[in-house]
C-alpha cells in the first residue's frame, strides 16, 4: 500500500515504481529476520530450562521439545520449537505479539543465555522451513544463524547460511548485526526497548540490495507494538541503482506502533505501510 507524504510541493514526492520492489522485500526480510529474534530472545531469556511463562510471546500451542536441558555435562542445551504447519490463509500460528509463523526453529545454548560469551545457534531446517509474517505474506527462512553474548545489554546477530524469500522466489542473505537494550525489564523481552544495528544483504541472481543502519532501528516490546519497528533509520544501495535511498521508520517522529515507513529517494519521499 503507497501513501503519498502531504504538505509537500509536488516536486517533492515521488511514485514507488516497479523497480523498488527489490527495496520493500528486503524491508520485509529484515523485518522478520529481527521478530524471529524477538521470540528466541523471549523465550531463552526465562529462567527454569525454558519452560514457558504465561507473559510471553510464544503462544501455548507451540510446541517446545527439549533434547538436552542441561548445562552441567558441558554439551550446551538443545531444544526444539515447533509452530506446525503453514496452512491456509492466515497461515501460521498466532503469536502474541501479532505476528504468524510455521515450521520449526531448531536451538542450541553452549552456555545460560545471560553470561556473557553464549552462543545460540539457530537453524531452520530445510525439510521444515520456518514461516514469520502477517498470515498472508510469509517470509521463509532456511539455514543457519547464530546470536552470541557479548556483553550483559550486547547481542550480535550473525548468519552463517542463510535463504529467505515468500513462495517461488530465494535470496541468499548476510546479516550482520549489534542488537542492544536500551530498557531490560527483567524476565523476557516484554516492556524491553532493543535497538538494531549493523547491515544485511540479499542477494538473487537478477539483482542485489544492501541495507545499513545510519541510526540502529528501535523496537519497544509491549505486546501491541512488538511486531513494529518504531524508529531508526537505514540506507539502501541497490545494485540496478544508482539512487540515494534511505528508509525512515518514524517519517512522524512520534515513534508510533505503526508499520508506517518513510522511503527516501534522491530527497523525494513516499510513505510506504509495509
Amino acid at each position: 500500500m503507497v501513501i503519498f507524504l502531504c504538505g509537500c510541493t509536488e516536486d517533492s514526492v515521488i511514485e514507488i515504481k516497479e523497480d523498488n520492489e527489490t527495496t520493500l522485500t528486503s524491508l520485509e526480510t529484515l523485518s522478520e529476520l529481527i521478530s524471529t529474534f524477538d521470540i528466541l530472545d523471549d523465550l531463552a531469556s526465562s529462567h527454569d530450562a525454558f519452560k514457558k511463562k504465561e507473559n510471553e510471546l510464544l503462544p501455548s500451542d507451540a510446541k517446545l521439545t527439549y533434547h538436552d536441558v542441561s548445562f552441567i555435562d558441558g554439551t550446551g542445551v538443545d531444544f526444539e520449537i515447533d509452530f506446525g504447519k503453514l496452512g491456509n490463509e492466515p497461515s501460521g500460528l498466532l503469536c502474541k505479539d501479532g505476528k504468524y509463523r510455521a515450521g520449526k526453529i531448531l536451538v542450541k545454548l553452549t552456555r545460560p543465555y545471560s553470561e556473557i560469551g553464549t552462543v545460540m545457534t539457530v537453524v531452520f531446517p530445510k525439510e521444515q522451513p520456518f514461516y514469520s509474517g502477517d498470515g498472508s505474506n510469509m517470509e521463509r527462512f532456511v539455514g543457519t544463524i547464530k546470536l552470541t553474548r557479548e556483553d550483559d545489554d550486547e547481542i550480535t546477530l550473525i548468519t552463517e547460511t542463510l535463504e529467505s524469500g515468500q513462495a517461488g522466489s530465494a535470496s541468499d542473505v548476510s546479516a550482520d548485526l549489534l542488537i542492544t537494550k536500551e530498557v531490560d525489564n527483567g524476565i523476557g523481552i516484554l516492556n524491553d526497548e532493543v535497538l538494531f544495528g549493523g547491515e544485511l544483504k540479499i542477494e538473487n541472481a537478477a539483482s542485489s540490495v544492501e541495507m545499513k543502519s545510519i541510526q540502529p532501528l528501535k523496537k519497544v516490546y509491549s505486546l501491541i507494538c512488538a511486531k513494529n519497528i518504531v524508529g531508526g533509520e537505514l540506507s539502501v544501495k541497490l545494485s540496478e541503482s544508482i539512487s540515494d535511498i534511505y528508509i525512515d521508520f518514524d517519517p512522524d517522529n512520534d515513534e508510533a506502533c505503526d508499520n508506517k515507513v518513510a522511503i527516501v529517494i534522491n530527497g523525494k519521499s513516499v510513505i510506504y505501510n509495509y
